[in-house]
């Protein structure tokens, strides 16, 4: 997993232009292939119920992460993240920082129990809006809890800048 280099409002392009800045991004390992950590809950989504528990993956659309797969800091791959567990999800707190304080855009519902759902209402429209107010839900890359991916009660406005969080496929 890489934070990108390069800073964005809300209008990424969708999820697929979320998906070509990781790719052209500077932080970018110089192998693989990396998709953002970012849901609309039309092109890619990770649960529809809390952690995935209703359905597991058949509740995923393009979904980013993989079921039992240790996550590692793409500049330092001894350094783990995360472990997923079944439903390609994790619902502990990380076992290191994903990095040091990049806000990151995600769209996943600001919930402390971790549930992985997309907030709807909270995607700046399937992130191509850089104007409206409040419409983006994000995360704080210092912390290790739930706020990592999305903040409590706070969100972003369409032209605030902030990072993505790419995570190889």
């Amino acid at each position: 997993m890489f934070v990108t280099a390069t800073t964005y409002n809300a209008n990424l392009g969708g999820i697929i232009g979320a998906d070509n800045k990781c790719s052209l991004d500077a932080n970018k390992p110089v192998s693989g292939i990396y998709k953002a950590l970012i849901v609309d809950n039309v092109n890619r989504r990770a649960c529809t119920s809390v952690n995935c528990t209703s359905g597991g993956v058949t509740e995923q659309i393009d979904w980013v992460l993989a079921p039992n797969t240790s996550y590692v800091q793409a500049l330092n791959s001894s350094t783990i993240i995360f472990i997923s567990d079944g439903n390609g999800v994790y619902n502990n707190n990380l076992a290191s920082l994903i990095s040091a304080g990049a806000g990151i855009w995600t769209g996943i519902k600001n919930d402390p129990s971790w549930d992985w759902q997309t907030d709807i209402t909270h995607t700046c429209s399937s992130w191509v809006d850089s104007v409206s107010t409040g419409c983006g839900s994000y995360g704080i890359t210092s912390w290790t809890d739930s706020r990592s991916i999305a903040i409590t009660s706070v969100k972003a406005d369409g032209n605030t800048l902030k990072s993505l969080l790419c995570v190889e496929q």
